[in-house]
């Protein structure tokens, strides 16, 4: 619809001989009485044709030689041309998109500028919730809107993997698995996680290795165990977080850890930089 707009009115500025064309402008105005669209294209050439805007309006809507699908074309205040469509021209538009023809859609803004989204981005120590689903919902739609306008976009999961918190992962289904294997003496951290999934990744590495890492306080195996349940458990919430995304529709271009960036240099060169 902006594009046909545009089109009748650079055809009607070619008309009247103007030249360089100027970029022209439009908005939806502020009440539905001043019509569908408008541009102040008019005001923007009185200085270069030294003409009042009202009279350079009524030139412009005067050498318009395809008009049909305007119900009206008005000129408002210091020389605004509102443009009011006609209703067939409406239903056909909403026809067209209706059928899937999203080009009324679109408009290369971008130039296939690069953009990089990163969203979600949810720690990788638990399944994702309503909340991160929200996140995926506004990031992939903003994604679409992008792509939709012209930007090369690329989208990124960051991953929290250099934190405390996927220690405190590992100790919280250590604890379980521990109660597992039947010995007592080991919790739960007061500020660990607790959920039905925490037993279900214990009961699946202690399916995978057993009691190997079951061992009294004092022990090395502790340390170990904790080690390998956290290795274990952050591969398992990657995947389930993959899939959970997969399954609402959402990709990722890039995944992208916060560990590998610091185990690479990566952050301290870019403080430095």
């Amino acid at each position: 619809m902006k594009k046909d707009t545009i089109e009748i009115i650079r055809s009607s500025l070619e008309a009247l001989g103007v030249s360089p064309l100027p970029v022209i402008d439009l908005e939806v105005p502020r009440t539905g009485s001043f019509g569908d669209i408008s541009t102040p294209v008019a005001m923007g050439l009185s200085k270069v044709l030294r003409k009042a805007p009202k009279m350079i309006a009524e030139d412009i809507i005067r050498a318009m030689t395809d008009k049909g699908i305007f119900e009206k074309v008005e000129i408002a205040g210091p020389g605004f041309i509102n443009f009011t469509f006609t209703r067939d021209y409406l239903h056909t538009s909403l026809r067209k998109l209706l059928s899937g023809d999203r080009s009324l859609l679109r408009e290369d803004v971008g130039h296939r500028k690069k953009v990089l989204v990163e969203f979600v981005s949810a720690n990788p120590t638990g399944p994702l919730h309503i909340g991160h689903a929200k996140g995926a919902a506004t990031g992939n739609a903003l994604c679409n809107l992008l792509e939709e306008t012209g930007f090369s976009v690329e989208r990124e999961y960051y991953i929290n993997d250099a934190g405390r918190q996927l220690l405190l992962l590992g100790e919280s289904i250590f604890a379980a698995y521990m109660k597992l294997c039947g010995i007592d003496g080991y919790h739960v951290p007061d500020d660990g996680y607790q959920g039905d999934y925490i037993d279900a990744v214990a009961a699946e590495f202690r399916a995978l290795h057993g009691d190997t890492y079951a061992s009294r306080a004092g022990d090395e195996g502790p340390l170990k165990g904790i080690s390998a349940v956290q290795d274990f458990a952050y591969l398992k919430m990657i995947a389930l977080i993959r899939e959970d995304l997969g399954a609402f529709g959402v990709g990722f271009d890039t995944w992208v850890s916060e560990r590998q960036l610091y185990e690479k240099g990566e952050v301290d060169s870019a403080i430095e930089y």
